[in-house]
């Protein structure tokens, strides 16, 4: 399966680096064209969105909202 991921990368702070390093221990191909599937670990999704909609199948998209910023208008922390 062809993946893209979006978030934050800090290795060895981040998950994602994790999470990019199963898909591929797993047989997956990590990319930036026509991906089968797009992962965000992220809150924010515009960017997401926007990237999903340009390619020429709409892939499947997994969107998670376990690291909440504090600065997203989306989800007010209070």
């Amino acid at each position: 399966m062809k993946i893209k991921t979006f978030g934050f990368r800090k290795s060895p702070l981040d998950q994602l680096s994790r999470i990019d390093k199963g898909f591929l221990e797993l047989g997956h191909e990590l990319t930036d064209n026509n991906p089968d599937l797009v992962y965000s670990n992220n809150d924010m999704y515009d960017d997401v969105l926007e990237f999903a909609s340009k390619q020429k199948e709409l892939p499947f998209i997994i969107l998670n909202v376990l690291d909440v910023q504090d600065n997203n208008p989306h989800y007010p922390l209070e």
